[in-house]
């Protein structure tokens, strides 16, 4: 199996998975878009820090620069309210507003 990928899935015992290790794979797999897309906007955020150094003063390719700089950080702004939409949206669903959906623990 793909190393890259093999965090995702949950350990499942040998009796077979249950519905928590079902929501562990959930679990890691918003962990892990929520990881790839934060290395990502850094790394536009660099890039487009680099165009525009190396734009010389011309115009277009700051303008064009800061249009990555920018889309990287509305790309930030979804990835945080999208955490806190499901944060809300599972702490309503226990009632518990400490409940950890981000670290669930199957026994």
């Amino acid at each position: 199996m793909n190393l890259f990928f093999a965090k995702l899935l949950p350990d499942c015992p040998a009796s077979g998975c249950t519905f928590c290790d079902l929501s562990k794979l959930g679990q890691n797999v918003i962990n892990f878009s929520i990881e790839i897309a934060s290395v990502l906007a850094i790394a536009f955020i660099v890039y487009g820090g680099i165009m525009m150094m190396l734009g010389s003063g011309n115009p277009q390719k700051i303008k064009e620069s800061q249009g990555v700089i920018w889309s990287a950080i509305i790309g930030i702004v979804i990835l945080s309210a999208s955490w806190i939409i499901l944060n809300t949206f599972f702490n309503l669903m226990t009632g518990d507003p400490n409940w950890p959906w981000h670290t669930i623990q199957c026994q």
